[in-house]
């Protein structure tokens, strides 16, 4: 598909969505399904899958439904994964993102993965009392 029709296409899926997202129907999904890969979300911005992965362990993948120029429209802030993350059902869970060694760099699309984990790290901000605390020795 030329970009100009994916530009089309994509403005035309986009309508059928407001800004709350709806999860999407698996008959909706792809016959090449990823592993682990238990819901999916969508809204008129953006697409999350969602992962369970052991020992509790949730990823959210996160991409924009728009194309920037020819690419995927990348960026994403940090205030609106935050959002996304409380709009779908987890604004309890702690979430953290990774930053892999050079090593370990895989960036091959436009995307972010949230790691909810089941219980938080004992490093962070944490609220106590009102007040924040860094967990590893901070604010008292």
């Amino acid at each position: 598909m030329k970009l100009k029709a994916q530009k089309s296409f994509l403005r035309k899926q986009n309508s059928r969505y407001t800004e709350g997202f709806e999860e999407v129907p698996r008959s909706e999904w792809p016959v090449a399904i990823p592993q682990n890969l238990s819901r999916a979300y969508r809204s008129s911005q953006f697409f999350v899958q969602v992962y369970d992965l052991p020992d509790g362990v949730i990823r959210l993948t996160v991409c924009r439904t728009a194309i920037d120029g020819d690419d995927w429209a990348a960026e994403i802030s940090w205030d609106s994964l935050q959002d996304i993350k409380r709009r779908i059902g987890y604004g309890d869970s702690y979430g953290i993102e990774i930053y892999p060694r050079e090593v370990d760099l895989v960036n091959v699309a436009a995307m972010r993965h949230l790691w909810l984990l089941a219980e938080p790290l004992h490093i962070g901000w944490f609220r106590s009392s009102g007040a924040e605390v860094e967990r590893t020795g901070g604010l008292q």
